[in-house]
């Protein structure tokens, strides 16, 4: 090999299979360095834009609850009709019970973070407990038409040593999933129990919840159970509200119960969530009574409370058409333009109707933007639309962009966004993609009246101005009224 000297002769080293070696070794240790800082840096990046997309989502589902509970509590104040009041009160006792949830899920997910989540076990009665469950959501499954079945499979007197607030806790999010992601159809709670032969010590339980709705996706494995996702949809299926700790959170809990949660996807439709559990038997309180748990048929009765009709032929001026509210603020015109509210959460929809129809107006409503975009082209006396833009099937902005393609008053017709996205960015993307103006939620109330008017009466003076032969050309010929079904 060739040798290498110094400038005074002096042999250095070698120039020869040892040093091309140390630098190959060099070489690769630098670019192994700079590739574990690559992956350091894309870990990190990935990490900020969860928890960015996380704080985006509590920001959002916080205000969702909130304008509720503001509206109901403006309503409250000036109402007058005791039916009417009894229901603005529920209302607004659920959306305060869905604030509480998702404050509770937070707490919750820190102290998992911090390996701090502590169970209280406690004799309980599992069918009853589970029978709680579906009572405490059986409305939400009314309201959407959709059945509510429980079996349970077991001896109704057996006691375990459980706590039965956790446990609660994992069954009522994962019934309230399914239902969230089922549009027709229903869910079934299955309760079933294997009692140990010995007759002492632990026994298996298993609680699968059954739905008939859209389904896993083909990759649900991966991210189901993770932290800030929202992974329980479909391609093509636009989020349906959640901050994704729902189901982390109760896999750690069933985990914690000595039990786990899985998940798979049901050949004919829906998927079926399963919690494993495994218990220790324990004696009945002395106090306890023998438990008989009711297993009802599945019910499809309408929504108990009186939803605003999807079709509002006449101004109303609250919640429930027939019945007159008394010490509202309402502008006296009674001509007041036609609005049509579109927003995929009741109560929300449900607000806004009764501030617009103290102000004189009528309402149409919808509850996602594929309903909206039917409902236009029915009914050619929309003036404006308040459009909501996180919404299953069909969201706001797609919406808003097939309405502007289309020909005549669309183009310039006032499309108002009502959205819990308050980010300069997201203010910016929904102007461009079409949205006239837009109204936070919380809604303030004499904002909504005030840009609800405006942009009416500008509409109203521009078509004005156009004169009748061209308005005649943007008029679209009458048609029979879609008659759409709402949840």
């Amino acid at each position: 090999p060739q040798t290498v000297h110094d400038v005074a002769g002096r042999l250095l080293r070698p120039f020869g299979f040892s040093v091309v070696t140390l630098l190959v070794t060099a070489s690769l240790a630098i670019a192994d360095k700079a590739r574990a800082k690559q992956v350091e840096a894309a870990r990190r990046l990935d990490a900020q834009q969860a928890k960015a997309r996380f704080l985006r989502t509590v920001s959002h589902d916080m205000r969702t609850p909130l304008n509720a509970i503001l509206g109901f509590s403006d309503l409250l104040m000036e109402e007058r009709n005791e039916d009417q009041r009894q229901e603005y009160y529920v209302r607004l006792k659920d959306a305060g019970a869905h604030l509480l949830n998702l404050v509770n899920n937070l707490l919750d997910w820190s102290r998992i973070d911090a390996g701090r989540l502590e169970l209280n076990p406690a004799p309980a009665c599992l069918p009853q407990e589970i029978e709680g469950c579906i009572r405490m959501v059986e409305r939400r499954a009314t309201e959407k038409g959709l059945s509510l079945t429980y079996l349970p499979d077991m001896d109704e007197n057996l006691w375990h040593n459980i706590d039965a607030f956790r446990l609660r806790q994992v069954v009522i999010n994962l019934i309230e999933n399914a239902i969230k992601y089922t549009d027709d159809g229903g869910v079934t709670v299955e309760l079933k129990g294997r009692r140990n032969a010995k007759g002492a010590g632990k026994d298996h339980f298993v609680i699968n919840i059954k739905d008939t709705g859209i389904g896993l996706p083909d990759n649900f494995e991966q991210n189901l159970f993770e932290e800030y996702q929202q992974a329980y949809r479909v391609e093509g299926q636009q989020a349906r509200g959640g901050v994704g700790l729902g189901l982390s959170i109760s896999r750690q809990i069933a985990k914690e119960m000595n039990g786990n949660l899985k998940a798979r996807s049901r050949k004919e439709g829906g998927s079926v969530f399963t919690v494993e559990l495994v218990l220790e038997r324990v004696k009945a309180p002395k106090e306890a009574k023998p438990v008989h748990v009711d297993k009802p048929e599945a019910k499809t009765t309408p929504p108990s409370f009186s939803d605003v009709p999807t079709q509002s032929p006449t101004n109303t001026s609250s919640i429930n058409p027939s019945t007159p509210s008394s010490g509202t603020s309402a502008r006296p015109s009674p001509e007041g333009p036609k609005i049509l509210i579109v927003d995929d959460n009741t109560p929300n929809r449900l607000v806004v109707h009764a501030f617009l129809s103290a102000a004189g107006c009528s309402t149409l409503q919808a509850e996602n933007g594929k309903i909206a975009v039917d409902m236009c082209e029915a009914h050619d006396d929309i003036q404006a639309i308040l459009m909501d833009i996180d919404m299953p099937v069909m969201n706001g902005i797609e919406a808003t962009k097939i309405l502007r393609g289309k020909s005549g008053k669309y183009t310039q017709f006032p499309i108002i966004a009502l959205t819990a996205h308050v980010l300069p960015e997201d203010r910016a993307e929904l102007l461009e993609a079409g949205l006239t103006d837009i109204l936070h939620k919380p809604v303030d109330r004499e904002k909504l009246i005030s840009l609800v008017f405006s942009h009416t009466e500008e509409d109203a003076q521009l078509r004005n101005e156009k004169g009748p032969e061209e308005n005649s050309m943007d008029a679209s010929p009458p048609e029979e009224p879609l008659q759409v079904s709402m949840s």
